[in-house]
């Protein structure tokens, strides 16, 4: 949280992203960076560690970011410019860093920009596109293109061209709940998605008795797999040490923290253990929970306005809360990065904390939860294909489970079935996922979306100028 005030706040766009805001001028807008309201004696304390830091970078002879930043503009000062300008995935750039590249090109029609703020996850990083709406025309106007800088626009993208539907639904609850509870930490886009029909639901695994996350993935015993295979799912994960616990545990393959995998995406997406590895997710669960306190005081700081400090006799209470927000942030990308199928799966011993976020998303039809091994053990039997294709309802699902658990127990008068972990593979069941994460409904959602795309593109091209594109999931 102070970290993006020191590098998005009080270094801000415009002129001062060298040296930094004064205090009166940083004192004169109460609201942070990320989105949320600080008492004025908690501004004072941030503007404080500011100047001490400012201080002893400088006498220590020291330089970060922005000082790169300000280096690098000083000496390609005397190249010539660019003529065309495009920045993706500009929500994880820093002011400084936007300002320079866009004092790299000459011609105001020539810059376009696209990002998702919804996805903001590295450290120190948060903006809206109307920040950079200003920073661009008064950047421009300063070398004399004000009138052209000033017919810059502003589009959404409302359509998601990436994912399937049901993981484009799921995706788009976690913005939902992001913004319903800090309405200012990000840019809300009201978006449609394709193909309402004949949805497969994503699927959240808990499987509490597994030791590790390399028996669910591989299997146990005769049935152990020697390493996914890479081209049916790729693995997510939070950080470096998480895939390196991976890699102890036997799980080869492709494996990507969710920072690693921005701006990619992957047929079936498997994410591991983001609930269990998060400090923050008894925060994820009291406020997926609209009665809780939580959720309550996270209202009603929204609906305070500026200066008047209504809920700051709450203020630690409430920062407390927003450390939710990057863990929302962080769990949209990481489901946004999936085409067709999407698993969120969590072998830890407590789920007590998280369990409340799954409710909500099982209440609205948006997931699939297996909660034991027996269920999961169903799933992975070898004629699961058909079961998954009939995954669009509840009633199937259950009615389906129940027959193949008839079914195993009618086979084995002799012998009881084992429901440990020896029976585990999730092999035949990704493989069952993809095969129905990306049949015919799919593809013609896909035809749709390209018929919508060059509709888009046509629409875009009709102008001219700035077109800062705000992609949802894309």
């Amino acid at each position: 949280m102070v970290w993006t005030e020191f590098n998005s706040r009080l270094r801000p766009f415009g002129p001062r992203w060298r040296t930094g805001l004064t205090k009166d001028e940083y004192m004169k807008d109460d609201m942070m960076a990320q989105g949320v309201r600080l008492t004025m004696k908690d501004q004072a304390r941030v503007y404080y560690m500011f100047d001490r830091y400012m201080t002893m970078k400088h006498s220590f002879r020291q330089y970060d970011d922005i000082d790169v930043a300000a280096c690098i503009r000083d000496a390609i000062a005397a190249f010539p410019k660019v003529d065309k300008l495009y920045v993706d995935e500009v929500q994880d750039f820093s002011p400084s860093q936007l300002m320079v590249l866009l004092s790299t090109c000459w011609d105001p029609d020539g810059v376009t920009m696209a990002g998702d703020t919804c996805q903001t996850i590295n450290a120190g990083s948060a903006f809206s596109f109307k920040d950079i709406m200003i920073a661009f025309r008064e950047g421009f106007a300063e070398r004399s293109c004000y009138d052209a800088a000033s017919k810059a626009q502003l589009r959404f993208l409302h359509y998601n061209y990436r994912c399937a539907a049901g993981v484009a639904f799921w995706a788009n609850s976690v913005t939902s709940l992001l913004l319903e509870r800090f309405p200012h930490c990000a840019d809300r886009i009201e978006e449609e998605t394709l193909c309402q029909q004949l949805v497969e639901l994503p699927l959240i695994v808990h499987l509490e008795g597994l030791a590790d996350y390399g028996d669910a993935l591989n299997g146990t015993g005769m049935r152990r797999q020697v390493a996914l295979d890479m081209q049916a799912a790729t693995i997510l994960v939070r950080s470096n040490e998480m895939r390196e616990q991976l890699h102890r545990e036997g799980v080869e393959g492709t494996i990507l923290t969710i920072p690693e995998a921005k701006g990619l995406e992957f047929d079936l997406v498997v994410i591991c253990g983001l609930f269990s590895s998060s400090l923050n997710s008894d925060m994820l669960g009291a406020l997926a929970d609209d009665d809780s306190e939580e959720s309550q005081l996270a209202a009603f700081a929204a609906d305070d306005g500026p200066g008047q400090g209504a809920f700051l006799q709450l203020n630690a209470a409430f920062y407390a809360l927003t450390s939710a927000i990057h863990e929302l942030k962080l769990l949209y990308t990481g489901i946004t990065r999936a085409r067709s199928g999407c698993v969120l799966l969590e072998c830890c011993p407590r789920r007590d904390s998280w369990l409340r976020l799954v409710h909500r998303w099982q209440q609205a039809n948006l997931v699939e939860w297996i909660d034991d091994a027996e269920a999961y053990r169903v799933c992975s039997e070898s004629d699961c294909r058909s079961r998954v294709r009939c995954a669009g309802s509840p009633s199937a699902r259950c009615q389906s489970a129940d027959v193949e658990k008839a079914g195993s127990a009618s086979s084995s008068s002799s012998s009881e079935v084992s429901l440990g972990p020896a029976e585990i593979s999730m092999r035949e069941w990704l493989e069952a996922e993809l095969e129905a994460r990306t049949g015919r409904v799919h593809q013609k959602a896909r035809k749709v979306a390209c018929g919508t795309l060059d509709q888009a593109v046509a629409r875009t091209s009709a102008g001219s100028w700035l077109f800062v594109l705000d992609l949802h999931d894309c």
